[in-house]
């Protein structure tokens, strides 16, 4: 009987034993089914929640956005003007509040370039450069010394044919393979301490400055120097716009017998100006008592343009251009109209 007890025992702890896991068990199985509820119940709400949010969205279609483009330096421009079809129009931008260093000549006239220089800009045919998306001075594009800023010239920046020009009929075919300037417009740069010219140019074509600066050259003799000159040809010229451009702080070196600022050299240049500022500019340094601002041999136009405390030593603009020359137009020695003019020596 003690054995059988013992054994009922036994077993009835056994059972109570199985009985006891097996509650657990049920109990862990009605937890795992409870979470699997809740996980579903939240997972159902999520997707709810997100459906309903998402059918309140108003999707803007889809378009190309087209990046903003533009380049730091004279180099990376140069690079892809060597390899440019000149008969097609090519627009630049330089990147705003960039500064690009030129280099200096040599004593063998040829440009020696230090670490960060460049050459001078190369003025081709059909080429527009503006300084920031709008082209406005503004945005702070700076070009910086050099002995030229800007070459419009065959004896840097345009090369010709090697055969020689012997008659009219080849000066016109080799202005066919870039050595023209036609339709060039530079816009909103800002052009300073030029060691002996900012702007250079003999090739025939159009040129367009808008709202570009000029500051700060001193030891240049002629910053802008326009000799456009073939006779044989007289109804081709160089024609250079200034429009809505300032100058200013700029100072006459000393030495020459007729200094100027704007000099163009023949009745085959142009030179038009109209709504610029001349201020502060010093053309009587070394007593230059024959200085202008402002000197052409060809055509010049002048208007709405404001001359505000310079001292020039002649004029502020003189034209020797005889109109009863070979030319068959119309054309005036000069035209000034609406000019302001308020200086300190004259």
């Amino acid at each position: 009987l003690i054995h059988q007890k013992k054994k009922f025992q036994t077993f009835d702890l056994t059972r109570r034993n199985q009985s006891f896991d097996k509650r657990q068990t049920n109990k862990q199985t009605i937890y795992i089914i409870t979470m699997m509820k809740v996980s579903s119940f939240s997972f159902l709400l999520f997707l709810k929640i997100t459906m309903t949010a998402m059918s309140q969205l108003v999707f803007a279609p889809v378009t190309a956005v087209r990046q903003p483009t533009c380049i730091y330096t004279i180099q990376q421009l140069i690079a892809m003007e060597d390899s440019s079809d000149y008969n097609s129009l090519r627009e630049y931008t330089f990147c705003s509040n960039t500064l690009n260093k030129v280099a200096d000549l040599n004593y063998s006239n040829k440009f020696f370039l230090r670490a960060g220089e460049s050459m001078p800009i190369p003025l081709r045919s059909n080429l527009h450069i503006k300084c920031g998306d709008d082209g406005k001075r503004s945005n702070n594009c700076v070009i910086r010394g050099g002995a030229l800023q800007l070459d419009g010239t065959n004896y840097y920046g345009i090369k010709r044919n090697s055969q020689s020009v012997s008659s009219a009929v080849e000066r016109v075919d080799l202005d066919l393979d870039g050595s023209t300037i036609e339709n060039v417009v530079i816009e909103g740069f800002i052009f300073e301490q030029s060691a002996k010219i900012s702007v250079w140019a003999n090739q025939r074509g159009d040129i367009t400055f808008k709202d570009c600066e000029w500051r700060d050259i001193t030891n240049a003799y002629a910053p802008f120097y326009f000799d456009y000159f073939y006779p044989q040809q007289r109804q081709y010229s160089l024609d250079v716009n200034f429009d809505s451009c300032e100058f200013h702080s700029n100072t006459y070196p000393g030495g020459g017998a007729y200094p100027a600022m704007i000099v163009g050299t023949g009745e085959q240049n142009r030179i038009t100006l109209e709504r610029n500022i001349f201020r502060d500019n010093d053309y009587t340094k070394n007593n230059a008592k024959n200085s202008v601002l402002i000197e052409s041999a060809g055509p010049l136009s002048m208007k709405r343009n404001c001359f505000n405390d310079n001292n020039v030593g002649l004029a502020h603009a003189a034209s020797y251009y005889n109109k009863n020359t070979k030319n068959d137009d119309d054309t005036v020695a000069i035209i000034s109209d609406k000019n302001y003019v308020n200086t300190t020596s004259v």
